[in-house]
């Protein structure tokens, strides 16, 4: 907030005086009252301006190779709000989920893998799961893997609950 007062403040002295300015430091001053536009990344309501994790690296190949599968080709369910404009704003979840997964692999010494996903919905988060999975089973660093996927698609209903659990009747 403070920021932003400070923003509108040098935007005011800009406004008066532009004109007396010597043209580099307008050309300073624009580009520090217009930085917040240029975010490398803005979605999941978050921001930055640095690099992102993806970007450079190819250990992140499956993940930019999923992420773009689903964007051409994945089926979306609009019900549930994704599109395939929102899908970039979801990058950093997604990429969570992929090093997340690449993680497990590299540091647990079971090469049996079997792993959960409460709320799958479209199957997003999943299928970046899946893939980095499949990729780590092709390259022997892991031997087999079961996903269990699990979601409701309806709400819950009271008879199902402990009279301790009614607060959750109706919820998904």
């Amino acid at each position: 907030m403070i920021l932003k007062k400070i923003r509108l403040k040098i935007l005011k002295f800009y406004r008066s005086f532009s004109r007396y300015l010597p043209v580099n430091f307008k050309k300073i001053l624009y580009n520090l009252l217009n930085y917040e536009e240029r975010y490398n990344f803005k979605g999941w309501r978050m921001a930055t301006h640095h690099a992102v994790p993806w970007e450079d690296s190819i250990e992140n190949k499956i993940f930019l190779q999923a992420h773009s599968f689903i964007k051409n080709k994945f089926e979306l369910t609009k019900a549930l709000g994704i599109t395939r404009d929102y899908l970039d704003e979801l990058l950093w979840r997604h990429w969570v989920i992929s090093y997340a997964i690449r993680y497990v692999i590299e540091f647990t010494e079971n090469k049996n893998l079997n792993l959960v996903e409460c709320g799958v919905g479209d199957g997003l988060t999943v299928y970046f799961a899946l893939n980095e999975l499949k990729e780590a089973q092709n390259l022997g660093s892991i031997f087999n893997f079961i996903m269990h996927l699990y979601d409701s698609w309806q709400a819950m209903r009271s008879q199902d609950f402990l009279t301790t659990e009614k607060k959750q009747v109706g919820r998904y």
